[in-house]
């Protein structure tokens, strides 16, 4: 048996492996998602009894908002919310308000917000923080109100800065169903 030859097999079987292992690397990097967990929330898969215990677990105290047809509060996206005021840390920001918005029993969203105070130099860390996160996911700038947009299959983030940074994370299934008039809330999953 030719020696050369074992050598050679032995190195095709390293680069092998080699190509595997850079592929993973690769493949990781390509299929990753935007963040779904928020505060311990998974958006879009929560339901409002998993987040209010988990809001109660870190010692938030909730404050439950029901909205009817009519409503017209800034923060409505669903049927009704969980608001938290104060301190609280996500992303690098102390925000004073979060907002978990729900259709039916499903967390749709979460909105974060902060006073003027907090603008100064968060908006723009905000937004190289998520574009160096989710820079296959950048998908757009509105020119007016410096409004942006990160969407991956499932998740979309948007991060505004009139009067103070404005940032949500919202299930994209749940939002086209309820713009499409597919689903009207209740306790009925999707």
């Amino acid at each position: 048996m030719n020696i050369n030859t074992k050598k050679s097999y032995g190195g095709h079987i390293a680069i092998k492996i080699l190509f595997v292992v850079l592929f993973l690397l690769c493949a990781n990097t390509l299929f990753a998602q935007i963040q779904t967990k928020i505060l311990g929330c998974r958006v879009g898969t929560s339901t409002a009894n998993e987040v209010m215990a988990i809001l109660n677990q870190q010692g938030y105290s909730v404050c439950v908002v029901e909205y009817n047809k009519f409503s017209r509060d800034y923060f409505k996206c669903g049927d009704y919310s969980f608001q938290i005021y104060g301190s609280i840390l996500f992303g690098g920001v102390r925000w004073d308000h979060v907002s978990f918005t729900f259709i039916g029993q499903k967390l749709y969203s979460v909105s974060f917000a902060a006073n003027q105070n907090t603008a100064n130099n968060a908006y723009d860390k905000l937004f190289s923080d998520l574009k160096n996160k989710y820079s296959n996911y950048y998908k757009s700038e509105e020119s007016s109100g410096g409004v942006k947009y990160f969407r991956d299959n499932y998740t979309e983030i948007t991060l505004s800065g009139f009067l103070g940074p404005f940032l949500t994370y919202s299930n994209i299934k749940l939002s086209k169903a309820k713009n499409d008039g597919v689903y009207s809330g209740g306790a009925s999953d999707l």
